[in-house]
């Protein structure tokens, strides 16, 4: 349910080339829309958020928020975390992270590993008062950000919620499809985007005649190689994909929200999304980071045909989704 209010899925790919290297992302989930802030605000829950230049102030309010047995969620640098302490340009933008509680001067961190919890043992982490207001500090837009349940308020309503599972399911699919706006991204981005960008991907992986093209971007090994593998890791990572590409789990959001009062119709839709999940996973499996350079136009083929039957189901299940929500007016 919470996956599904905070936006569910989604999908967009970029690749920007710098000197030494290639750098392919790709997100499986909603995204530009601010994910944990969704999630938040439709749950229907009070909160108490903080904003403040002040790490000092910063602290305090945290430090409150634990005694009075509260976790709190902050926003963080995600290279600034002393555990993972990188420079690397795709580790310095901001992730959320949850401060579980506080020892004398070291606090309790859930998340932030390196792939949120993929490949790093530790669900939990330590960090001094020092080292969390640094990595709090670092970006100016998020500044000392902490957001904590009120305990005290009247607990959501059926009808609150009801509506806003509504209201997500309908900005999912509209990203999807491409009828909504994206607001702050610039054109040329918006072929990016849904289902438009799987058709996209999969024409730039055939494009073997411009330098546009994946073969011609990735013509050098180490590009190659390293491309891949970050293409990979995004697309079976917790933080940006997830097994299934996430669409299991929002099948499973749909199988929860149709047991709410007026939204029984939405079971009609759950097989579309279940049926998506296995392959996303096998186009995740297919992508190869060990496949040589002269192997390459073969791989991005194979590529592009598992994404041209996704492109279509998920527009398939997109538009049946979204008549079914308009229906239910």
């Amino acid at each position: 349910m919470l996956t599904g209010l905070a936006g569910g899925i989604g999908f967009m790919v970029a690749t920007f080339a710098y000197e030494e290297l290639t750098t392919a992302t790709v997100v499986l989930r909603a995204h530009p829309e601010p994910f944990t802030d969704n999630l938040l605000e439709r749950s229907g829950v009070a909160l108490e958020r903080t904003n403040t230049t002040s790490a000092n102030v910063a602290s305090k309010t945290l430090d409150a928020a634990l005694e009075a047995g509260r976790a709190a969620m902050v926003r963080v640098t995600h290279g600034a975390l002393p555990w993972i302490a990188s420079d690397r340009l795709e580790l310095q933008e901001s992730i959320d992270v949850v401060v579980v509680g506080r020892e004398t001067d070291s606090y309790l961190v859930d998340g932030g590993g390196l792939d949120l919890g993929a490949g790093d043992d530790q669900q939990f982490h330590r960090a001094s008062r020092d080292e969390l207001s640094h990595a709090r500090d670092k970006r100016k837009a998020d500044r000392h950000w902490a957001v904590s349940v009120d305990p005290t308020a009247l607990q959501p309503s059926i009808e609150a919620l009801t509506a806003n599972v509504r209201a997500s399911i309908q900005e999912t699919t509209a990203r999807m499809l491409g009828t909504l706006p994206l607001t702050g991204v610039p054109s040329s981005w918006l072929p990016k985007f849904g289902v438009q960008g799987m058709r996209t991907f999969a024409k730039l992986l055939r494009d073997e005649r411009t330098k546009r093209g994946w073969p011609a971007l990735f013509a050098d090994q180490h590009r190659l190689t390293t491309g891949l593998e970050m293409l990979q890791s995004l697309a079976a990572s917790p933080r940006w994909g997830g097994d299934g590409g996430l669409r299991g789990i929002y099948a499973e959001f749909l199988t929860e929200a149709a047991q709410l009062e007026g939204l029984d119709a939405l079971e009609g839709c759950i097989d579309g999304y279940r049926e998506l999940a296995p392959r996303w996973d096998a186009f995740i499996d297919v992508i190869d980071p060990q496949t040589s350079v002269e192997d390459r136009a073969q791989l991005f083929r194979v590529m592009a045909e598992h994404l041209d039957e996704l492109a279509d189901r998920e527009e398939q299940a997109a538009r049946k989704l979204s008549d079914v929500v308009a229906a239910l007016r």
